[in-house]
């Protein structure tokens, strides 16, 4: 009968386990660095949505300014013609 000896089998498990186990720790950590990085770009990301927002709520108050700002120099404009009307209603009727 032929002698079967397990610490060879023994030995080949826990090398292919450790080597399993080396493998799945390096796949962890590249996918640690990979959130990382992800993290980071989502930061990145962040302050310039941010940013572009506030400059979006700048622009609009601007322009809302503009508008009331034409508004008045469109009623003046409007003061000036009824003046300018009534002036010219005097001048003809002299």
């Amino acid at each position: 009968m032929a002698s079967f000896s397990f610490h060879g089998v023994n030995a080949s498990l826990i090398y292919s386990n450790s080597q399993e186990l080396d493998e799945a720790k390096q796949a962890i950590a590249d996918l640690e660095e990979d959130l990382k990085a992800e993290r980071s770009r989502l930061r990145v990301l962040t302050v310039e949505q941010t940013r572009a927002e506030r400059e979006k709520e700048n622009v609009l108050l601007q322009m809302r300014r503009t508008e009331s700002d034409m508004e008045d120099v469109k009623l003046q404009l409007q003061r000036i013609k009824r003046n300018n009307n009534e002036l010219e209603g005097e001048l003809r009727g002299t």
